[in-house]
């Protein structure tokens, strides 16, 4: 059965929450300091971190500068939030498209959307 959309959300915004709140321990960061640290309230923080509340753009890239982390590495890969699916061919082509330039990136999400499409 396919996941619905809220589903997905709900499982994204777990992930999100696990892999700040592991950095922010790692880092020995009470959330009081990570919500100095990058300018954002207390509750905020905290509710990202359980996965309660969908952070903006910017928030994410405030959260990943005061952990001295990248923002890709806080987001959850394709194959977490679909095990089902994930397959060698998948894992493969997610790692050779983090490699790409961004214009063989494009033609090649072009080109898999005209496969997709049949067109």
């Amino acid at each position: 059965m396919e996941a619905s959309f809220n589903d997905l959300l709900a499982d994204s915004l777990k992930v999100l929450g696990h892999r700040i709140r592991s950095e922010r321990k790692r880092q020995q960061l009470s959330q009081e300091a990570l919500a100095d640290g990058c300018g954002l309230r207390l509750g905020a923080i905290s509710d990202i971190e359980r996965g309660l509340s969908v952070p903006s753009f910017r928030s994410l890239v405030l959260i990943a500068g005061a952990l001295g982390i990248s923002l890709r590495s806080l987001l959850p890969e394709p194959t977490e939030l679909f095990p089902d699916k994930a397959t060698d061919d998948l894992s493969e082509l997610i790692a050779i498209a983090k490699d790409l330039p961004l214009d063989r990136l494009k033609m090649a999400v072009a080109l898999i959307r005209v496969l997709k499409n049949g067109d």
